[in-house]
């Protein structure tokens, strides 16, 4: 019996020894260091553990960009906690950690609805990493804003090194805790040495904001790594430019897919040039896909030294559209057995995507597109840019732009002029689309197929809807349509002014002003 209890008993030691029971590590205060902080959370987490956020409203104000606390004072009533980080915190490498930011409890008053809740700054002139992950896999980031982390130019927000199958969601990077105000990082991320990453999944919670660094992200020695739809260089409502020098840098890297979703725009400078860039010959079989690219400074895709295996950028032959309808017609050449992407062109990049093609075993290429539902139109002047990407995932730098040849045009977005007689309301007005939705109310004469048009102050169509004829919104007598404050690619308004344009047959019957305060 003895036996069997020293036994049991050893058994027991070895088990214990063995094996770590997953735990949950709570952040309590703001401070550097000390019990309930983060760096003793990263210094005692092991395998399987969480870092979740509880830190009471009671605690101390910040009292100025570079103070721990609550921050009251810097985004109207929006408040969030800031933990300075003067030295470097420990490095994560264990695997399955899940580090919670949205854990963070909130109540009326008291929160950041702009963004993050915990926001995490390096000292003034830190020179280390934010979260810093050496072989550790299966991790998660989300919720957390991570800024200043700059020294000699070459320290990052979040560094991965040696890691595989890592998530970074819902992030600010390189911008304060409200998304509005560049806090410069040396790399918003880096990847290096790893392998099925993924940074941002394409939800607009999973949404990073990557913006105000030198490299927004960069990607080393690395492959199969996935970067989908974040804000690279713009500001949490997407609409006003926070650049990085590049957007994304990829070196000595393959089988990285970039997009879909990503908004890259206003990233680079004289010196430092791309939107997107790829550079070394042994980087091949990188995707580029579905993405929006707008005034990147030079080009918005730039494939250096014989990248992607080299592949041509396509070459558009004719594009038409048929304004009565919306169908775009493309023809043009490129690789054999591509698929070509085609984007409504801002400058020489692609900002609007509305289909793609493959082409045939002679690299041939036509489609028409049936772009109704897609909230873009073409009027004369306006001009496509396509990609391609062939069947090895080589995707190619944007083609030469091709003005569109206009068939037919009697739906054209309408003009500013209101009828003089303008009975068309939009309420409430100003209007907060973090509050919910708002109401488009109107009189019609007649019934007949409409068209509510909503465009920004520079004439740019942001959201359209038709409705049919007999229906509420196209009915004669009162109509009274919901608006959910969002634009046609599933993007919330961002602040300013608006015009509403009811359209029938072609003709503005009414319309008015909208202001968008958030």
């Amino acid at each position: 019996m003895k036996s069997k209890i020293i036994f049991f008993v050893f058994c027991l030691l070895v088990f214990s020894q063995s094996f770590s029971f997953a735990v949950t590590l709570t952040v309590t205060n703001c401070a550097d260091s000390g019990a309930g902080s983060l760096r003793q959370a990263l210094t005692d987490v092991t395998t399987g553990d969480a870092i979740e956020f509880n830190i009471p409203w009671d605690t101390t104000a910040s009292t100025g960009e570079y103070s721990a606390g609550v921050v009251t004072n810097e985004a109207g009533s929006n408040k969030w906690f800031r933990i300075i980080v003067d030295s470097a915190l420990p490095t994560i490498s264990k695997d399955n950690v899940y580090i919670k930011g949205f854990s963070q409890p909130t109540s009326e008053g008291n929160n950041n609805s702009l963004g993050p809740e915990v926001e995490i700054r390096g000292a003034s002139g830190a020179s280390w990493n934010g979260l810093y992950f050496s072989g550790a896999n299966n991790c998660t980031i989300e919720g957390l804003a991570i800024n200043d982390f700059l020294g000699g130019l070459v320290f990052s927000g979040i560094y991965i090194s040696s890691g595989n199958s890592n998530e970074i969601v819902g992030n600010y990077i390189g911008v304060d805790a409200s998304g509005t105000m560049g806090r410069m990082n040396g790399e918003g991320i880096y990847i290096d040495l790893s392998f099925n990453n993924k940074i941002g999944n394409g939800t607009v919670g999973g949404r990073n904001v990557i913006s105000g660094n030198v490299e927004g992200i960069e990607i080393s020695f690395s492959g199969s790594n996935e970067v989908l739809g974040n804000y690279i260089g713009l500001d949490a409502t997407g609409t006003i430019a926070i650049a990085n020098g590049y957007g994304i840098h990829l070196f000595s890297s393959s089988n990285n897919t970039i997009g879909a979703s990503n908004v890259i725009a206003y990233n680079g400078s004289l010196g430092v040039l791309e939107g997107i860039c790829i550079e070394a010959s042994d980087s091949i079989q990188n995707k580029i896909t579905q993405n929006s690219m707008y005034s990147n400074y030079g080009k918005g895709i730039s494939l250096e030294g014989g990248t992607n295996e080299n592949i041509p950028t396509p070459e558009i032959t004719s594009v038409t559209y048929t304004g009565t309808s919306e169908m775009l017609n493309i023809t043009g050449t490129g690789t054999s057995n591509a698929v070509v992407e085609i984007f409504k062109a801002s400058g020489n990049q692609g900002r609007y995507y509305l289909g793609s093609v493959e082409s045939n075993a002679l690299g041939s290429f036509e489609t028409t597109l049936d772009i109704s539902s897609s909230g873009v139109t073409f009027i004369t002047g306006e001009t496509v840019t396509t990609t391609q990407t062939d069947a090895n995932n080589n995707t190619s730098e944007f083609s030469n732009t091709k003005e569109v040849a206009i068939t037919s045009f009697v739906s054209t977005p309408p003009t500013l002029e209101l009828p003089s007689n303008n009975l068309f309301k939009f309420g409430p007005n100003p209007y907060n689309p973090n509050n919910g939705s708002a109401r488009i109310w109107y009189w019609l004469s007649s019934s007949a197929d409409t068209t509510i048009y909503i465009m920004n102050m520079n004439g740019v169509l942001v959201w359209k809807n038709t409705y049919l004829s007999g229906t509420n919104g196209g009915q004669a007598g009162e109509n009274n349509v919901e608006f959910n404050g969002k634009n046609s690619w599933g993007d919330t308004l961002g602040n300013g002014a608006y015009l509403f344009k009811v359209v029938q047959g072609g003709r503005v019957v009414g319309g008015g002003k909208i202001a968008v305060i958030r």
